[in-house]
C-alpha cells in the first residue's frame, strides 16, 4: 500500500509542476489535473487557472485514485488521511492560508458530486 501511495503523490506533484518565485506560483496546464477543474466555457473540459484549482483538481484526483485501490475501509481512511496532509503540507507551501482555503473549498463543495 505504501509504495502505491508513494507513487499516487509522486506523480500528483509531477503534475503540479509549481514554479514559485516570491509569492507567485505558475503552473503548467495540464489535462489530467483539468477534469476535476471548472469548466470556463460551455462544452469544453475544465481548466486549471490559478494553484487552489489545480491543487483541489489534484486532491480529488488523489481521493479517486485511492477510491480505486482494492482495500478495506480502514486502509482508506488512512488513505484520505494522507491526501489530507499533502493537500495541507503544498497549501502552507505555496499559499498565504488567508489566500485560498475558500477557493479550495468552493471547489471541494463544487466538485463533491464527482467524488
Amino acid at each position: 500500500m505504501f509504495k502505491d501511495l508513494c507513487y499516487a503523490i509522486s506523480g500528483i506533484d509531477d503534475l503540479i509542476n509549481a514554479q514559485g518565485k516570491g509569492e507567485e506560483v505558475s503552473i503548467e496546464n495540464n489535462s489530467i489535473l483539468n477534469t476535476y477543474c471548472p469548466s470556463y466555457i460551455p462544452s469544453e473540459g475544465g481548466q486549471c487557472i490559478g494553484h487552489s484549482a489545480a491543487l483541489i483538481s489534484a486532491f480529488i484526483g488523489l481521493l479517486k485514485i485511492f477510491e480505486n485501490h482494492d482495500v478495506d475501509a480502514s486502509e482508506k481512511d488512512k488513505l484520505t488521511q494522507y491526501a489530507i496532509l499533502w493537500l495541507s503540507y503544498k497549501l502552507k507551501k505555496y499559499m498565504k492560508m488567508e489566500d485560498g482555503i475558500s477557493d479550495i473549498y468552493e471547489n471541494i463543495k463544487h466538485n463533491n458530486n464527482k467524488i
